[in-house]
């Protein structure tokens, strides 16, 4: 790629998920977090390795850095020698399988709370599959969607063992948008608790499909989502299971002004962050 580009002319070049050409100087580079830094521990040792090489020497060499988040940024400076100045902040925006209004079957033949993402322990399904497994009386399922990555990961994934007798817990891998759509348009609420996070895109689609959403009280989701969600201390297990619980027999979601109004004036809109890096472009 680097010398293909020299032969154009050495053009600007956007780089939209976490890495870009080595040797290559006219770089805008978008890095979405830094949870490889900041903890290890949660993927493997060949992709740590790999990052810690790479990620620095892009982002010195890069003409702009991109993120999603303004505690993103903050990551960003703290652990590497970047100028503020340097990094701006475009916010992801409402995927468009969201917009879908074609009615659909369940795919799921019971109430169940949704959890999108990658199994991981970033992501930390596992504190609520506990509290799936220690319900004894709710009709309430689980439902889990998302990939096992343990190239990216390694062994530092969710044990699917620990639920795969459980009748009130269901594991939806890889879906696609069409079933994407399907889960969070049935879905009683939504669940979303990870440990660190750059943004956050499942608690932007479930908002979009105007569901409850409970989520991890992390600081970017204070930043994000503040007055949209419901917040959950991830330090106390028991309260996290009585949020599940509170949230079973409440439906809907209550607000002044609609969600959608809400979800543009805080400027979760690619169109918005598409222009914004077009003006870095363009300087």
């Amino acid at each position: 790629l680097p010398v293909y580009l020299a032969l154009l002319g050495s053009p600007k070049l956007l780089n939209l998920c976490n890495t870009a050409p080595l040797f290559y100087r006219n770089n805008y580079l978008t890095l979405h977090d830094v949870a490889f830094v900041e903890n290890p521990s949660w993927f493997s040792k060949n992709f740590v390795s790999w990052y810690n090489f790479l990620i620095p020497k892009i982002l010195a060499r890069s003409k702009v850095v991109f993120t999603v988040s303004e505690f993103s940024k903050k990551e960003i400076t703290k652990h590497f020698n970047i100028a503020p100045a340097k990094i701006k902040v475009t916010y992801n925006g409402v995927p468009k399988f969201t917009s879908v209004t074609t009615k659909t079957v369940a795919m799921v033949n019971a109430p169940y709370a949704l959890m999108v993402g990658t199994l991981s322990n970033r992501k930390n399904q596992k504190q609520v599959i506990d509290c799936f497994l220690a319900q004894k009386n709710s009709k309430l399922k689980l439902v889990l969607a998302g990939t096992v990555n343990t190239d990216v990961f390694g062994g530092h994934t969710i044990n699917l063992e620990s639920f795969k007798n459980a009748e009130n817990i269901s594991w939806f891998k890889s879906p696609t948008d069409e079933e994407l759509h399907n889960l969070y348009t049935h879905a009683a609420f939504c669940i979303y608790v990870p440990l660190y996070e750059g943004f956050g895109m499942p608690v932007l689609e479930a908002l979009a499909y105007k569901k409850q959403v409970l989520v991890s009280d992390i600081p970017v989701f204070r930043e994000l989502f503040e007055g949209l969600v419901l917040f959950g201390d991830l330090k106390n297990k028991k309260q996290l299971c009585r949020n599940i619980e509170m949230l079973e027999t409440t439906s809907g979601l209550t607000s002044e002004k609609s969600l959608d109004a809400r979800i543009l004036e805080r400027n979760f809109s690619y169109e918005k962050s598409a222009s914004l890096i077009g003006q870095s472009l363009q300087t």
